[in-house]
């Protein structure tokens, strides 16, 4: 299990979920690996379990929890280095990578492709209206003028 430890006022904490559900994304067809997040605010945090963790402190913590080992994540909260700590510190997600993993990645990768996609034409189709709109009211404009003139 993949676990991140958070204070709801940490100031990466925004970030860090996002992180954590693209990670939980790419780990969807690998039945074994799990992904959870604990609020340390409102939960207990077994010290022994978690050394060094510092009640107070507000910074995301990311564990691997492979039965009684704990193995704390120390590089930056980005989606491919905690996917390759995974793959290194876990043989079943090492063997699964390349039929499972890396085939959810480019999914994962092919719909936020599309939906910018989608959201770029959607900004160009409103762009063309309000374009087509400005010169109809422009043309409205400049025909009221001769009517006056």
């Amino acid at each position: 299990m993949l676990l991140l430890l958070y204070k709801p006022w940490g100031a990466s904490k925004d970030k860090a979920l996002s992180v954590m559900s693209k990670v939980a994304d790419a780990f969807l067809n690998l039945p074994a690996m799990r992904v959870g997040k604990m609020d340390t605010a409102k939960n207990h945090i077994d010290a022994a379990r978690f050394p060094n963790v510092d009640e107070y402190a507000a910074e995301p913590r990311v564990f691997l929890l492979a039965g009684a080992a704990v193995h704390e994540f120390t590089g930056p909260l980005a989606q491919g280095d905690i996917l390759k700590f995974v793959a290194k510190n876990v043989p079943a997600v090492k063997a699964a990578w390349a039929t499972k993993v890396k085939p959810r990645l480019a999914e994962l990768k092919e719909a936020a492709d599309a939906a910018k996609r989608r959201a770029r034409e959607a900004k160009e189709k409103e762009e063309q209206a309000h374009a087509a709109e400005k010169k109809r009211l422009d043309d409205l404009a400049g025909e009221r003028r001769l009517c006056y003139s």
